[in-house]
Order: structure tokens, then C-alpha cells, then sequence
């Protein structure tokens, strides 16, 4: 009994060195989260906005690119400058977790009347907060990342101006022909008038 034991023990001692083995190589590298708020033309109330995320990387890579973002989360900021007192004013913030990361990477808003944030004209700027989960996170290509870390970023300021294009003079009033015609006999009354006043008078 003893001789097979002595046997089994070595063959235990080799399954245990190759386990502790593979699970030193499970541990993967720290994943980088940088964020990108993006950059915004100036646009004209009524036309649509894009937020776009794409820009920012996990462990190197766009987070548009990854198998999966449900290990994720990010927020919007939308702030607008006040010039009368020089601050920044926080107007709305949205915030998405897990599986509602991916549809709003690229998140697009209406201006103008009746849209939720862009209302007034006036300088803006966007930013961004993302947030990677203390877990390990699927890259491109087969890799894994440890997750666990978080990065802020502001756009450039933008400008959102009124609507319209050049605003329209009317039209000079030029009466219609028909419109003429109906002017005559007044103006012929007119004219009599004017005679009568500056005839002389008989004595």
C-alpha cells in the first residue's frame, strides 16, 4: 500500500505544479481606458448633432472595434458657456451601462424647438466619461484585457447659430395693371382740385 502510494504521490504533485501553472498564465495585462468626446463642427438649430465615442481606446483599441461593450459604461456631459458671467453652465447628462453602451457610442440629438437639449444658440462643448469594470474584457482578435480603469475627456467648444439663411426682403409694392386702372379717376380728381385752386380769380 505504501509502494503505491509513493507512486500517485509525484503524478498529484505534477497535476498541481501544472494547474498553479495555467492559472498564472490566465492573468492578463491592465487595459488603458482613454476617453474621446470627439469634435464638433458649428451647426445651425434644427439640423441634427452626433456625439461620437469611437475616438476613445480600451487597452489600445477603439471601444467601437470590441466584441462586446456590456463589461462598460459611459456618460455624456452637455454643457453650454455663458458669456454674460463667464461659466459653465451643466445642462444634461446621460448615462449608460452594459448593454446600452454600444447603441449610444454614436448618439445623435435634435436642435431647436422642441429638442431635449440643444434649445438656444450659443457656444457648447461635450464631454465624456468612461468607465471600464474590474473584469477581464475580450479585445479584437482573441486577446483579453483587465478592466478596471476609467478616463475623462471635453470636446472643443462649438457654436450653435439660428436657422434660416438670409432673411427676406419683401418685394417693392408695384401695383398690378388692374390695380393702375382704378388709381385714374382719383388721381384725375386730384388734378381738377389742384386747377380750381390756382385759377384766378374773375372779377
Amino acid at each position: 500500500m505504501a509502494l503505491k502510494i509513493s507512486r500517485v504521490m509525484p503524478a498529484i504533485s505534477m497535476l498541481a505544479a501544472l494547474f498553479v501553472s495555467n492559472a498564472a498564465q490566465a492573468t492578463y495585462p491592465n487595459g488603458d481606458a482613454i476617453a474621446d468626446a470627439g469634435t464638433y463642427s458649428p451647426i445651425v438649430l434644427g439640423e441634427n448633432i452626433t456625439l461620437n465615442a469611437c475616438g476613445s481606446t480600451f487597452a489600445g483599441y477603439s471601444i467601437c472595434n470590441l466584441p462586446s461593450t456590456n463589461k462598460f459604461g459611459i456618460e455624456w456631459f452637455i454643457l453650454k458657456k455663458n458669456e454674460q458671467y463667464n461659466y459653465d453652465e451643466w445642462l444634461k447628462q446621460y448615462t449608460f451601462h452594459q448593454g446600452q453602451v454600444a447603441p449610444n457610442l454614436q448618439m445623435t440629438l435634435a436642435t431647436g424647438e422642441g429638442a431635449d437639449v440643444f434649445i438656444t444658440p450659443g457656444t457648447y462643448f461635450i464631454g465624456l466619461h468612461l468607465i471600464s469594470y474590474g473584469d477581464t474584457i475580450a479585445l479584437p482578435g482573441g486577446g483579453y484585457a483587465q478592466g478596471g480603469d476609467s478616463d475623462w475627456s471635453w470636446s472643443g467648444t462649438f457654436t450653435v447659430s439660428e436657422g434660416g439663411g438670409s432673411p427676406v426682403t419683401p418685394p417693392s409694392s408695384v401695383p398690378e395693371p388692374m390695380s393702375a386702372l382704378l388709381l385714374i379717376p382719383g388721381l384725375a380728381f386730384m388734378a381738377r382740385r389742384s386747377r380750381r385752386k390756382t385759377a384766378p380769380a374773375t372779377v
